[in-house]
């Protein structure tokens, strides 16, 4: 669940999960199972008029590899939960808001194991433009932002060796930092996007152009 139109300072996170600054009352981020319809309703009530972004799930295998069930666990994680999310969101914003699903430069690309990912990844591109067209007369903004390679604290224990090959190959040289990825879902939700639907918004150094 991503924080609000009008984003303040970072949120804290504590064990039980993010609560807001101390003697700050407005917009905070809130990580749920977005699964839940529930939970989504809860947080958008906690955190005010809110954005809802789909956690991603990123299973791969060779295609001969895949069984039914991780196809369909991948789709649950990576599509229906969009969903779910988007139709919980929707209810709760009832004229004006914004929402923000988490693609991935995959879906722009493909990859060469691994197609559920990617496929699910496609499928959230189709639900965000889609819904930007159905919700938009109601003042409700729906975009995307598509990650490209992101150095996450998975990846800070990989050496060099390693992370300089695959920065090597992204036109910008370098890999993504969390903030890039946390700016652009920031701006989506901002007034300065305030004519922006529709959109899959690549943070990825080029990676997809």
């Amino acid at each position: 669940m991503v924080g609000p139109l009008h984003t303040r300072s970072a949120p804290r996170h504590d064990a039980g999960g993010v609560t807001p600054e101390d003697g700050h009352e407005g917009p905070y981020t809130q990580r749920l199972s977005i699964c839940c319809r529930r939970g989504i309703k809860t947080a958008c009530a906690q955190a005010g008029p809110a954005s809802a972004a789909a956690r991603a799930s990123n299973e791969g295998a060779p295609l001969g590899d895949y069984t039914p069930e991780e196809f369909d666990s991948i789709i649950d994680i990576n599509v229906k939960s969009v969903l779910n999310g988007c139709q919980a969101a929707s209810r709760v914003l009832e004229e004006g808001g914004v929402i923000i699903n988490t693609s991935s430069m995959v879906s722009k690309m493909g990859q060469p194991s691994g197609v559920g990912y990617p496929m699910s990844k496609f499928a959230v591109n189709g639900i965000t433009i889609s819904l930007a067209r159905e919700l938009g007369p109601r003042g409700i903004r729906v975009n995307a932002v598509a990650p490209g390679v992101t150095a996450t604290d998975m990846d800070a224990s990989l050496p060099e060796e390693m992370i300089k090959p695959i920065a090597d190959a992204i036109p910008m040289k370098r890999v993504g930092r969390p903030e890039d990825v946390a700016n652009a879902f920031v701006f989506l939700a901002s007034d300065m996007a305030s004519y922006v639907t529709g959109a899959v918004l690549p943070v990825d150094g080029g990676m997809t152009v």
